[in-house]
């Protein structure tokens, strides 16, 4: 019987040790930058196959729902995943009670029909739809690699608040620095990158923080990416309509508050028994929170525990609009342009080094952002992954460029539904899905003609 190993067999164990340290560190550390992000993104890739292949199999709907928290302590200004807080995860179908009409995730994978048994009054109950999604995970939380590979964008740009062709003033015009595309935009003369789902708390509309998907509503200023109080609901209806006393706090202070939530299915992709394939609309559960609540501007509790969260309902400009699936997409605060390019996009890059969105060029807010990748999905369940390279393949469409996206008179015309288009309103040119230049951020155009 052998008690120890001989000298010669440690010193081979030793030899083979630093050889692969010597290996380790010879690699350059942007080759191992771009190893971490095309690995999680090819992660991420398998993980949509299999969510589809399931719902398949199993003949019923399920959904992949996505996080984004940033770090504790962090402005917010940039997305950072240095606690870990950017994942993804399954969903399963929902219960079913088919007696009060509803038929669960399977059926409908929109939020209200995920928690929805045809009371209006328990319609928008959030609580009930945080309890609901708890018990319908499916496996573990896919974390990306915390301080490696951030989610840079889940959607091809973000609005700010809603915007709609044609509409009144207040939904028809941009705010002030948005949109903001999946690679943001950099400000020249103030030397920042305005990051899709960035928060600004400087950044106003209708008096609330127009940033971030609105994670401030009418909480007050966040500081550290932090919940600055308790939220407890108002709603006094559980999910199977029976009066309760309603109070669950489901915000509380001093917690991380997601850019991104994923308990309340803030941004999903939905995979249906028939092997289709669905995006969902972004914080579509806050927008029907802020419709069926009782104030003029936005939700109040009980049925607004999160309305304060999502565009105001008067920058919709319609009051007949009674829940968030009589919205157009184009309503919504992110976007996807794959009616032009046939994929819903997330892109995911190196996490942020800090949380700054100062740069000396934009030059520089490109690097900060590379190697990138983005994972599509199609309507039919085709995956890609696709490389973000440093040159164009095309030349940029200037239809749109810079402040022309506070002209409403220039949207209304060339902005329609998330797609370029002419002045009759024919769709026009190609979304940029595979390369980042500098020019992209300072014009704030990522179409080719």
């Amino acid at each position: 019987m052998r008690g120890a190993f001989t000298l010669v067999e440690l010193l081979v164990v030793l030899a083979i040790v630093a050889i692969a340290t010597a290996i380790s560190l010879s690699i350059p550390e942007a080759d191992r930058r771009r190893a971490a992000v095309e690995g999680a993104a090819r992660e991420l890739a398998e993980y949509l196959r299999s969510a589809h292949a399931m719902a398949v199999r199993n003949r019923a709907g399920h959904a992949v729902v996505f996080n984004i928290a940033n770090a504790s302590g962090s402005s917010g200004a940039v997305l950072s995943n240095r606690d870990g807080g950017h994942w993804y995860r399954l969903l399963g179908p929902g219960e079913f009670d088919y007696s009060r009409g509803n038929h669960g995730l399977s059926w409908h994978p929109r939020p209200g029909n995920f928690f929805d048994y045809g009371d209006r009054d328990n319609f928008n109950n959030v609580p009930a739809h945080i309890r609901r999604v708890q018990n319908a995970w499916i496996g573990e939380a896919q974390r990306l690699p915390a301080r490696k590979v951030r989610f840079l964008a889940l959607t091809d740009v973000d609005n700010g608040h809603s915007h709609r062709h044609g509409g009144a003033a207040t939904v028809s015009r941009f705010p002030s620095t948005y949109p903001r595309p999946w690679c943001g935009w950099f400000d020249a003369g103030a030397g920042r990158l305005f990051a899709w789902g960035g928060y600004d708390a400087s950044l106003t509309h209708a008096g609330r923080a127009n940033s971030a998907f609105y994670y401030r509503g009418s909480d007050a200023a966040i500081s550290g990416s932090l919940n600055p109080a308790d939220r407890t609901s108002g709603a006094d209806k559980d999910e199977f309509g029976n009066l309760t006393s309603g109070g669950m706090v489901f915000m509380r202070q001093g917690e991380v508050r997601p850019v991104v939530n994923a308990a309340w299915m803030d941004w999903y992709i939905t995979f249906r028994p028939d092997g289709t394939v669905r995006a969902g609309r972004m914080g579509e559960l806050r927008c029907e929170s802020g419709l069926n609540g009782g104030d003029a501007v936005y939700g109040n509790t009980p049925d607004g525990d999160i309305g304060d969260m999502a565009p105001a309902k008067a920058d919709w400009a319609d009051g007949s609009r009674g829940h968030s699936y009589e919205l157009a997409d184009d309503e919504f605060t992110a976007t996807s342009s794959a009616a032009r390019s046939g994929y819903w996009y997330i892109t995911l890059a190196p996490d942020a080094e800090s949380d700054s969105d100062r740069f000396p060029d934009a030059a520089s807010a490109v690097r900060s952002m590379m190697p990138a990748f983005r994972v599509g999905i199609n309507a039919l369940g085709d995956v890609r992954v696709v490389q973000v390279r440093p040159s164009l393949t095309g030349e940029l469409d200037d239809t749109i460029t810079g402040s022309q996206w506070q002209d409403q008179a220039k949207t209304d015309a060339h902005w329609r539904y998330s797609v370029l288009t002419d002045a009759t309103g024919v769709a026009k040119g190609r979304p940029i899905v595979d390369a980042l230049v500098p020019e992209m951020l300072t014009s704030r155009v990522w179409w080719y003609r």
